[in-house]
């Protein structure tokens, strides 16, 4: 199963998914309870789990995890 981990590169759609995707890099990942933007700090989560966290990105923004996506290789 793939890990989404800190350091790792994404793709990141602000303004909630509503923007055009840009790269951006993990740099904080927290397991959320649904609704909540904090919770419980962790290295890496399955990517099948993305919709239960928050992250912080290394260009200053935070996101869900829904907002994500792995870059293709």
């Amino acid at each position: 199963m793939a890990k989404l981990s800190i350091g790792d590169k994404v793709m990141w759609r602000g303004s909630f998914g509503f923007d055009e995707a840009k790269e951006a890099t993990i740099t904080g990942i927290e397991v959320c309870n649904a609704g909540e933007k904090y919770g419980r700090s962790v290295s890496s989560v399955d990517w099948d789990d993305v919709d239960k966290i928050v992250v912080d990105l290394g260009n200053g923004h935070w996101a869900r995890g829904k907002q994500l996506s792995p870059i293709k290789k």
